[in-house]
């Protein structure tokens, strides 16, 4: 079976936390990386720092208690279990939303083609450099550059895993990946970007977005591409989806819709009150007798706590 996963979760971070003079590097393999973006600071949190097998809310939930050990965030860390669980049971608190979510499929070579014919139609946009050189990346027509990033991308990974270099000439050719396919869901082309949704397992995740997922690529890219076999099992899942040629989604209770984003400076130096005032009651309460390493959290089922 070759490579699925999330390739990227960026989060808008509360503002009421971040300290000013926060340094720019999280983490040195950027699995973590910070953005602005007007009066937004976002976390994205990439592909290299997930555990497809491990419940990604609590993988988020580590993000973040990073972000306070590497003082970005501004909260106690007196206790880093009782830290981490709060962070846990008050999430929205430290997060004022999902701004992308992206999934990915890794396919080995000869697998994806693209047809000529889309691109001469427009249907799918191919990428032209500064210098008007076309490359083998593709993006699906709803793409504006400098304003709107495609719902989704078509690229070879494996010249790109070459062009970076991070990887030897012989661990990239072992990899035996060529193509990859990019599902990219922001606020603009889905409403259902609610942390909720991003809890359990990538298999948990990709279940609850597959039907979304299929409609979308049966509206942009299906027909435009060509793949073959079922190299890739979570696309061919999402592939059947799309084969029953449905153009709309009805949710069916499968996701939660995403709020708002709420930006008052006021609420959210409420909110931070009322959570620090939370944790040293829990604290007060002795709630800190949990025998575990931070680091160790991966085992921890939360279903018990």
């Amino acid at each position: 079976m070759y490579n699925s996963g999330i390739d990227k979760i960026k989060l808008i971070l509360n503002p009421a936390f971040l300290n000013n003079d926060r340094p720019k590097y999280i983490k040195s393999n950027n699995a973590l990386t910070l953005h602005n973006a007007g009066c937004f600071t976002f976390l994205a949190i990439h592909s290299e720092y997930f555990n497809p097998f491990i419940d990604y809310k609590l993988q988020i939930a580590k993000a973040i208690y990073e972000l306070i050990e590497k003082k970005v965030i501004n909260f106690q860390n007196d206790y880093p279990i009782l830290t981490l669980m709060i962070i846990w049971q008050y999430m929205n608190c430290f997060i004022l939303g999902v701004s992308q979510v992206e999934f990915y499929f890794d396919f080995p070579k000869g697998k994806v083609s693209v047809e000529s014919t889309p691109i001469k139609n427009d249907d799918i946009i191919q990428y032209m450099d500064k210098d008007g050189i076309f490359h083998e990346t593709f993006y699906s027509n709803d793409y504006e550059p400098g304003k709107r990033k495609s719902s989704f991308c078509v690229y070879n990974k494996y010249f790109k895993l070459i062009h970076d270099r991070h990887l030897s000439y012989k661990a990239i050719d072992e990899m035996n990946v060529e193509y990859r396919i990019e599902a990219r869901l922001s606020r603009e082309n889905c409403p259902y970007l609610d942390l909720y949704n991003l809890s359990r397992t990538y298999e948990d995740i990709f279940k609850r977005f597959k039907s979304f997922l299929a409609i979308q690529y049966y509206n942009y890219l299906y027909g435009f591409i060509e793949v073959t076999g079922k190299s890739n099992t979570y696309f061919a899942r999402l592939l059947r989806e799309a084969d029953k040629e449905k153009t709309k989604y009805f949710n069916r209770n499968r996701l939660m819709k995403s709020e708002p984003i709420q930006n008052t400076t006021e609420q959210n130096s409420q909110l931070k009150n009322e959570l620090l005032e939370k944790y040293y009651q829990d604290i007060n309460n002795e709630k800190t007798t949990m025998n575990i390493d931070v680091n160790d959290i991966e085992t921890m089922d939360l279903d018990d706590c």
